[in-house]
């Protein structure tokens, strides 16, 4: 039976399969004196710490997998909302990315720019399709399924909520957040999770591209400018100037694309006639078809169970130790 509990300790199991999983690689990559490729790295993750969970949650509690993971065909026009939605609300996430880094680490940065060296396809499925697939059948599938007696905005927030912590550092948990909330209502709209995982595809990729992009601009301008090199040292002496010029692009540029995001999400709405779907306050289940599985009643169903307090801990935990007081430690033991 499905549950918010049941979902809850998913979650759980998928943030210590993280934990342990990640441990169990960085004592290999010591081991191998670093000489694991980063391709590597995030193939062994993807694969070992997200897709086994998956692959558990399935063999355990027998739930139907097209079923449970909203896997349907998507109209054409709802994949050319789901792309232009994308590309919308890609200003306002790197927003909130770049407002964290004044704060925290960017810590995923360094990474796509090493991946972008490699060939185009590799990169492609690496950054955008494999984890556009296994962590929206975890969090807009898994998650989703769960929370079917909540409400259309509850399930979402929770969805988002999740997302962010399934990260597991400070820098991607707040656009993940936000990221993992518009996904999860366009996966309510159009009643696929093709829809997520179109826009987490779009995202990724021009990200992705983006990164060959700037790699092959800093090549061009190293050739034609032979004090290009000593101009980026002098930049990178004064990264609060940096964050601050990018903070102000981006926000002018939300200004601009998050009202069109939310026409675009209006749009569909309108399209998949579902113009009520918060105001009804309907559930998941009612909006998604879901409503002949057996239930636990609603007033029945906690949000804060014993597996969602642990998971928040773990997190919490987690960036404590190793995004605030670890480098404190390290700083005053230089």
């Amino acid at each position: 039976m499905y549950s918010i509990k049941r979902g809850n300790r998913y979650l759980l199991v998928t943030l210590v399969t993280y934990l342990f999983g990640s441990t169990l690689l960085g004592l290999f990559i010591g081991l191998t004196k670093g000489t694991m490729g980063i391709s590597l790295q995030i193939l062994i993750s993807q694969w070992g710490i997200i897709f086994i969970p998956i692959v558990f949650y399935f063999l355990i509690t027998k739930a139907p997998i097209k079923k449970s993971l909203f896997i349907k065909k998507i109209k054409p026009l709802n994949v050319l909302f789901s792309v232009l939605l994308a590309g919308a609300i890609m200003p306002l996430l790197s927003f909130i990315n770049i407002l964290s880094q004044f704060f925290v680490k960017n810590v995923i940065s360094e990474a796509i720019l090493e991946i972008a060296e490699q060939p185009l396809w590799i990169s492609l499925l690496l950054v955008a399709v494999t984890p556009a697939i296994l962590e929206e059948v975890a969090m807009r599938g898994i998650i989703t399924s769960n929370y079917r007696s909540k409400p259309v905005l509850t399930t979402c927030l929770i969805s988002g909520f999740f997302f962010g912590m399934f990260h597991m550092n400070i820098n991607q948990f707040l656009y993940a957040f936000v990221m993992g909330i518009i996904m999860c209502f366009v996966v309510h709209l159009t009643g696929s999770i093709l829809s997520s995982m179109i826009i987490h595809f779009t995202i990724n990729a021009s990200s992705l591209i983006f990164a060959k992009g700037a790699l092959f601009l800093q090549d061009y301008l190293t050739e034609i400018n032979p004090n290009y090199a000593s101009q980026m040292e002098q930049a990178a002496l004064d990264p609060t100037g940096t964050l601050i010029q990018g903070a102000i692009f981006l926000g002018v540029a939300c200004l601009v694309m998050t009202p069109i995001a939310g026409l675009i999400i209006y749009g569909l709405m309108k399209y998949n006639k579902k113009e009520n779907i918060l105001k009804d306050r309907l559930t998941t289940g009612e909006v998604l078809n879901l409503t002949d599985e057996v239930q636990v009643p609603e007033e029945r169903e906690k949000v804060i169970t014993p597996s969602f307090i642990i998971s928040v801990s773990l997190f919490v935990g987690f960036v404590v130790i190793f995004e605030i007081l670890f480098p404190i430690i390290v700083k005053y033991t230089q």
